[in-house]
C-alpha cells in the first residue's frame, strides 16, 4: 500500500513540477527562469519561489529580510508557520486576518486540477513521442479518459483531505528538494497536511465550522470537479 502511495505521489510531483515552473515563468517573468524539468533553482534561493514559500508575516519586499533568507541567517524560524503566501489569494495574506484568502490561491487550484481532474498520463505513449512534438515540449503525455477524482469516487465533491494533499504537493514543488521526504530543511510536509486536515475537520466552534464549510463550497464552485465525476 505504501509503495503504491509513493508511486502515486512521485507521479503527481512529476506532473506538477512542469506546471508550477511554467506558471511562475509566465506570470512573474523572473530573471532566473525555472527549469521545467528540474528543481535545481527552486526553493528559498529563488526570488519568486522564496516569496511564495514564506509565511505571510515575513516581509519579502524588505531587501534585508530577503537577503537574510537567501543566506539562511534569518532569526525567525519560517518552518514553524503553515500560513504560507503560496496558499493565499494573490499570493499574500494579512497576519492580522489570517482567514481572509487562505487556501484560495490560483496556483493551488491549478495544482488540484492537474492532480484530480486532468486525465491520467499515458507514460508509455509519451515516451514514444518525438522530441519536437508539442506534447513532449509542453511536458504532457497522451492521456486516458480516467481521472483521479473518478478513480477515488469523489462524487463531484472536493474534500479537506484533497485540498491538504494538493497544498503539500504545491509546496513541495516550490522547494529545491530532489526527492520526497517527510520533511525538508526543517519544514514538515506531514505537519502541513495534518494541519490543513484539522483546519477543515477539527473545528472548535460554530464560527470555525462555518468558515471551513464556506471554503469547501468555494472550492467546489471553482474547481469544476462536478463536471468530471
Amino acid at each position: 500500500l505504501q509503495k503504491g502511495a509513493n508511486s502515486a505521489r512521485n507521479n503527481d510531483n512529476a506532473r506538477i513540477k512542469w506546471e508550477v515552473a511554467f506558471w511562475i515563468n509566465s506570470k512573474f517573468n523572473p530573471q532566473d527562469c525555472l527549469d521545467l524539468r528540474s528543481c535545481a533553482n527552486c526553493g528559498l534561493q529563488h526570488d519568486v519561489c522564496g516569496e511564495l514559500l514564506c509565511p505571510i508575516d515575513i516581509d519579502w519586499s524588505d531587501l534585508l529580510v530577503c537577503t537574510s533568507i537567501h543566506n539562511g541567517v534569518l532569526d525567525v524560524n519560517i518552518n514553524e508557520n503553515f500560513f504560507l503566501c503560496c496558499l493565499y489569494a494573490n499570493n499574500c495574506g494579512n497576519p492580522e486576518d489570517i482567514e481572509r484568502g487562505f487556501l484560495c490561491n490560483q496556483l493551488l487550484l491549478l495544482t488540484f486540477y492537474v492532480i484530480f481532474i486532468s486525465p491520467s498520463v499515458d507514460e508509455d505513449h509519451f515516451n514514444e513521442l518525438p522530441n519536437h512534438s508539442p506534447w513532449r515540449m509542453r511536458g504532457v503525455a497522451n492521456t486516458t479518459k480516467s481521472t483521479v477524482a473518478t478513480t477515488l469516487n469523489m462524487n463531484g465533491k472536493v474534500t479537506g483531505h484533497a485540498i491538504a494533499y494538493t497544498a503539500v504537493t504545491l509546496v513541495f514543488n516550490l522547494t529545491d528538494a530532489t526527492g520526497w521526504a517527510d520533511s525538508y530543511n526543517g519544514f514538515s510536509f506531514y505537519g502541513l497536511y495534518n494541519f490543513l486536515v484539522d483546519y477543515f475537520e477539527d473545528t472548535p466552534d460554530p464560527t470555525s465550522k462555518a468558515q471551513a464549510g464556506a471554503l469547501l463550497a468555494w472550492w467546489n464552485r471553482c474547481s469544476i470537479i462536478s463536471c468530471v465525476t
